[in-house]
């Protein structure tokens, strides 16, 4: 009688190896403190940005997202932001006027929750002041939820 394919011995080595080649993957990518970047859906950038960069100054809990503007765009920015967010699932929470890093006139604050992190996120977007005939706006991401009072304009 013919053997089976199921029934021969490489079939099952060769199982093995990619079962420890999946598991050690999934080690090596759980020990990344920058692998939860790297799966998500990064917020959009408007058609004017210049120059735009990511960083992530606290590996596990923000990113962000760094672009020069033209000083009289900002409104088209925020109007940018305001429409292509809701598109994400997130909300509009309030704008800050006075943003405790002194080197941004103010700061739009966006919310919300996820399967994944149900207690919520947080996305800021910083306009910087008028420097050099440009400004600078940062789209800064948190994975956590942002606990502080603005005042909603």
């Amino acid at each position: 009688m013919k053997q089976m394919w199921f029934c021969k011995p490489w079939i099952g080595i060769v199982s093995l190896l990619c079962l420890g080649v999946i598991g050690l993957g999934i080690i090596v990518l759980s020990n990344d403190p920058m692998w939860r970047w790297r799966f998500r859906t990064q917020p959009p950038i408007p058609a004017g940005a210049n120059f735009p960069k990511v960083f992530h100054p606290s590996n596990e809990v923000e990113q962000i997202i760094q672009f020069d503007i033209d000083p009289g765009a900002v409104n088209l920015v925020q109007q940018f932001y305001r429409t292509e967010l809701l598109k994400g699932g997130w909300h509009y929470r309030c704008t800050e006027d006075k943003p405790l890093n002194t080197s941004f006139e103010l700061s739009d604050v966006y919310e919300r929750s996820t399967i994944q992190n149900p207690k919520g996120e947080t996305l800021e977007i910083m306009v910087g002041k008028h420097l050099a005939g440009k400004r600078v706006i940062w789209v800064k991401e948190k994975v956590i939820p942002l606990y502080k009072a603005c005042s909603a304009r």
